[in-house]
């Protein structure tokens, strides 16, 4: 079985994961990571910040707004060494999660790093000490981690892909939720959601849930009306989202393997029940969430990723949505109001069918959604919203190898939308013309520009 590390920098005395730097981590060979640590050596630890998603929170900031020991003049090659190595079972491809202060049955109080790795297991380490807290495996009997599918994307094995999620309300003392895949010596495959006890590893909820699902649609893999979800053609990549109290879980292919399409799937975090299921190609092929294994963003009840390549629909409905919902290599905003998933906004290149005939897909990087930010004068603006709502129409061209852009902005019909709203318009091709939609409007065409080469419209 392979054998990698993680690596646990800092010298002498260290301030361990209390103030995390946003876990960006410096990666060395493939499975491993340099996680940074300062040394203070004279500091005392300061409240800890739990680090319970990817990139720290649901818009994927990746921020830390409770630090308050890491400066400029104190994050130097001086106080960053390597102190010890964890030694694990598998290749790590998940960012690790940390919790501060937990009580771990007959061994008492500790901070803790949690660490899955492609040989389905999950791992509790102190990160003071480097010492293992609780180890489980999540293979069932007679089972093995997958086999890599015909595919280099994930090796040697696939089992646990994705970043975990953790909620510390959840259970009697908290629940890390992770997604594993595994196969029978029948050559059968397996998608399971576990809940796992964050003090020991245990089960919780009656878990693990398999992955089942089927969608109305007459695309990749469909029979009797419905696509049906084939474990063995997916891959759970992207990191969990957490949100209102449901585990959203996104799929991928493996190498662009047909026959797949796309999948959004929700769970019950409390009973691991199946809530809601979209499929973002339900009568076309392809469109996966891979995002490079970012975790889906979110916002209120919405739920914003990028789409990977796969069939687009270009006849739009009088809403100016794809007729038969179908939204490969788009950007997407996902309402869950009452666990009914549904796109509510979107928006794709208008060159979106040939970037995906070509493998050049927007879905191969996550969403981030901007916190809110200080203007110019100090005013603190809301994240993700804008005062006056513009079509940008940007476009480019090539001339003697230099990029030549412009930019022309137009109000579009009826601008005063509800405020706040975290919204894009849609920009298409039509016809030779730029086809935007505004929510809650109706489409709007505008002439292509001279030399333009893409549409991109925000509000």
């Amino acid at each position: 079985m392979a054998t990698d590390k993680v690596l646990i920098d800092g010298k002498a005395r260290f301030v361990a994961l209390e103030e995390p730097l946003s876990w960006t981590t410096a990666l060395g060979p493939r499975g491993s990571f340099c996680l940074p640590f300062l040394v203070l050596l004279s500091a005392s630890v300061a409240p800890a910040t739990d680090v319970v998603t990817y990139h720290n929170d649901n818009f994927r900031s990746g921020q830390n707004l409770a630090e308050t020991i890491l400066t400029h003049s104190n994050v130097h090659s001086n106080t960053f060494g390597k102190l010890f190595t964890i030694s694990v079972d598998g290749v790590i491809d998940a960012q690790p999660l940390y919790l501060s202060s937990i009580s771990i049955p007959g061994q008492g109080t500790h901070n803790v790093l949690y660490v899955v790795t492609e040989n389905d297991s999950v791992y509790a380490f102190d990160p003071d000490t480097g010492t293992e807290l609780w180890h489980v495996s999540l293979l069932a009997s007679g089972e093995t981690p997958s086999d890599t599918r015909h595919c280099s994307q994930i090796t040697p094995e696939i089992g646990i892909t994705s970043t975990p999620v953790i909620d510390r309300s959840s259970g009697r003392k908290g629940t890390i939720y992770v997604v594993v895949m595994s196969k029978n010596s029948s050559g059968n495959y397996f998608q399971r959601l576990h809940a796992l006890d964050i003090t020991t590893g245990a089960e919780e909820f009656d878990g693990p849930v398999t992955v089942r699902a089927k969608y109305p649609g007459s695309g990749d893999n469909s029979h009797d009306g419905y696509v049906i979800f084939d474990p063995a053609q997916y891959a759970e990549r992207a990191g969990l989202l957490l949100l209102n109290h449901v585990v959203y879980t996104g799929w991928t292919s493996h190498c662009d393997i047909r026959p797949y399409t796309g999948w959004l799937i929700g769970y019950s975090e409390s009973a691991l029940t199946q809530t809601s299921v979209l499929n973002l190609t339900p009568h076309g092929y392809e469109g996966s969430i891979w995002q490079s294994g970012a975790g889906m963003a979110a916002a209120g009840s919405d739920v914003f990723f990028l789409d990977a390549n796969g069939l687009f629909d270009t006849t739009l409905n009088a809403q100016g949505f794809p007729i038969k919902g179908d939204y490969g290599n788009a950007f997407l905003k996902i309402s869950t109001v009452n666990n009914q998933l549904a796109v509510a906004d979107y928006f794709a290149m208008y060159n979106t069918v040939s970037e995906s005939e070509a493998d050049q897909d927007l879905g191969s990087g996550g969403a981030l959604l901007v916190p809110p930010l200080k203007d110019g004068s100090g005013k603190v603006e809301p994240g993700a919203r804008r005062r006056e709502r513009r079509q940008h129409l940007h476009s480019g061209s090539h001339q003697h190898g230099k990029v030549q852009s412009q930019q022309q902005q137009r109000h579009l019909p009826g601008d005063r939308w509800s405020a706040g709203r975290r919204n894009v318009v849609n920009a298409g091709l039509l016809q030779g013309q730029c086809l935007l939609r505004a929510p809650g409007k109706q489409p709007v065409a505008i002439p292509l520009l001279s030399g333009q080469a893409f549409c991109l419209s925000s509000l």
